[in-house]
């Protein structure tokens, strides 16, 4: 069933769940009771499937391994890989950044405020320890005839636990990402980011939407100004020649493009690519604006990955990234609500 709604226009919709005998044994026999399957049966419909070792549906099919993490992102309909091919850390890599500092006493605020000066604008110094997310299991959560979830769960520097939640759709190129941690409590300057190295595989321009206006960074920006970092109000586009990406950033407003070493500062003035390497940069302890000295405790970043046909114009291709960001609101509820 599908809906159109007026803007502004409100539906309560209920779900009445059916009854259907659930068949005891599988009607292949190589299947396993607890539905862990380590092969694709040739007797049931994988139009969306989900292993230990990938993610699929008819738009789109994600791979990884313990080495490379998320290699592969498929575009079916252009067969066309969306992970780019410079990139160092895999697609959605959980990355922990913090700075020793040398103290006689664990928590000297003088030390812990002078190594924060030597920062700069880049937010980070030549002895910055870089710890990439190392890839270590995968779990499938969830497979259906019109959704499928895994989970990978990663080992990082500065957390005692790290996931990623992806759930893939039937209907729709649509990807939606959840990276889930339980982070330590550390005093020293930390940044945690993850990883976006996505490319339409075209010669492509990447759109951000600012408050009140969408512009290509490095390009449609003053001449002198930062370019390393910058706010999204929805999130970012990438508009390739014929198909374009759209991320929705609802947890995660902050886009670096480039680089994460250290050096200076990277400015505007017209070398530098639009479309570079990405990363979400979800969290860090020394803009004590935005974030507090403390990061300890449990956070959910989610992210939507959407495809689709390019659009001529910047504004259509900036209102399918916001469309990414409309969800329903779904409760449970008894037949008479």
């Amino acid at each position: 069933m599908r809906l159109r709604l007026a803007p502004f226009e409100t539906r309560e919709l209920l779900i009445v769940p059916k009854k259907a005998k659930r068949r005891k044994m599988p009607l292949d026999p190589l299947f396993t009771r607890d539905e862990t399957y380590d092969y694709i049966s040739p007797y049931i419909d994988n139009t969306v499937n989900a292993t230990m070792y990938h993610l699929e549906t008819p738009h789109i099919r994600l791979a990884w391994d313990k080495e490379r993490g998320i290699h592969t992102f498929l575009d079916k309909k252009t067969d066309t890989n969306l992970v780019r091919k410079d990139d160092q850390d895999g697609l959605f890599t959980p990355i922990y950044e913090t700075s020793e500092i040398e103290h006689t006493y664990k928590f000297e605020v003088p030390e812990m405020q002078s190594v924060r000066r030597a920062y700069g604008r880049n937010r980070k110094i030549l002895s910055t320890l870089r710890d990439h997310g190392e890839l270590i299991n995968a779990k499938i959560l969830e497979k259906g005839p019109l959704l499928a979830r895994v989970q990978l769960k990663f080992l990082l520097a500065g957390t005692t636990h790290a996931v990623l939640e992806l759930s893939a759709h039937r209907d729709e190129a649509r990807l939606d990402v959840g990276l889930i941690i339980a982070k330590d409590t550390v005093w020293a300057p930390e940044s945690l980011y993850m990883a976006l190295p996505l490319t339409t595989g075209q010669k492509e321009e990447l759109f951000i939407e600012k408050s009140g206006c969408i512009l290509r960074p490095r390009i449609d920006q003053l001449e002198g100004s930062q370019a390393l970092f910058y706010t999204l109000q929805s999130g970012y586009a990438l508009r390739g020649a014929k198909r374009s990406i759209h991320v929705a950033t609802p947890d995660a407003p902050l886009l670096h493009l480039g680089s994460l070493e250290p050096g200076f500062l990277c400015i505007h003035d017209h070398t530098l690519p639009n479309a570079d390497r990405q990363y979400s940069w979800l969290m860090n302890n020394y803009w004590e604006t935005n974030f507090a000295t403390n990061l300890g405790g449990f956070y959910r970043f989610d992210y939507a990955i959407g495809l689709s046909d390019t659009k001529p114009d910047p504004e259509s291709i900036m209102e399918k990234t916001r469309e990414l960001n409309r969800r329903f609101l779904v409760y449970q509820g008894g037949r008479d609500a």
